[in-house]
């Protein structure tokens, strides 16, 4: 089981694939349900990945820093390649094909051999995005007038979820074509600049951040149990998981460093 959900995770990450790997080991039954009649959308997608990466036994550390199998996408399905297009030099070639061209002239580094790999993902996310955000507003569009307010309102916030993240990810391909370096704006780039943060310290500042991390889980821990008031628990529990991921990171790296020496 594990082996099945990691090689899922490390790969393109198709919803529906997932989907039907968790309707055979999941065991929330309102989740098989949830994902089984609703829209594809961002939320249900975070969620089913969180649920799959915790059958897997994998840490938040481990999830995050898995190798991705993946090529960029093009967002193209098979009913765009049908009628012919001439190019410039008389060549006759599919629509398909002629939108991957627009796409690769567009972000000529995704052909690059030292492009990011977290690019690469995004690419993947962001029409994945496009086509949840399409279909959530398109529903939304046929929908009579007196539709359920919760069913509208749900559909209207996972269209503007889609939409945000899309245009997010186009920004961080934007910037990268221009600068040559990561915006760091999305969440997945700002993790991924975490991890490159980690991996580039020398053996003694990760042992000292480590060694820092484990004091202030300490720390927030005792002032947990003597918090009086609902506020500033829930502020301390927020720091606390905060330095439990870093505690994370960092065994996850020393660990990766001893299978390599």
């Amino acid at each position: 089981m594990e082996g099945i959900i990691k090689n899922y995770l490390s790969g393109t990450r198709l919803y529906m694939e997932g989907v039907a790997i968790y309707e055979k080991f999941g065991n929330n039954v309102a989740l098989k349900r949830a994902f089984r009649i609703n829209s594809e959308n961002r939320i249900l997608r975070m969620t089913l990945f969180e649920e799959l990466r915790k059958l897997a036994g994998l840490t938040e550390a481990e999830f995050n820093n898995l190798s991705r199998n993946v090529k960029p996408s093009t967002g193209l399905k098979n009913t765009d390649e049908h009628t012919p297009v001439t190019t410039r030099n008389k060549r006759t070639i599919n629509p398909g094909e002629a939108k991957r061209i627009r796409f690769r002239e567009r972000f000529t580094f995704l052909n690059s051999t030292d492009c990011p790999d977290v690019l690469k993902v995004l690419v993947n996310d962001m029409f994945t995005s496009y086509d949840a955000y399409r279909t959530a507003h398109n529903t939304l569009a046929f929908m009579p007038p007196d539709a359920p307010m919760e069913e509208t309102s749900l559909l209207a916030e996972a269209a503007v979820e889609e939409m945000l993240n899309d245009r997010m990810i186009w920004t961080e391909l934007q910037h990268y074509q221009e600068h040559k370096t990561l915006l760091g704006n999305h969440p997945d780039v700002k993790d991924y600049l975490k991890w490159k943060e980690y991996r580039e310290m020398s053996d003694f500042d990760l042992m000292q951040r480590r060694k820092n991390a484990a004091s202030n889980i300490s720390k927030y821990k005792a002032k947990i149990e003597e918090d009086t008031s609902e506020e500033d628990r829930l502020k301390h529990e927020t720091s606390m998981r905060e330095w439990i991921m870093v505690k994370q990171i960092c065994d996850h790296e020393i660990e990766h460093r001893k299978k390599g020496k």
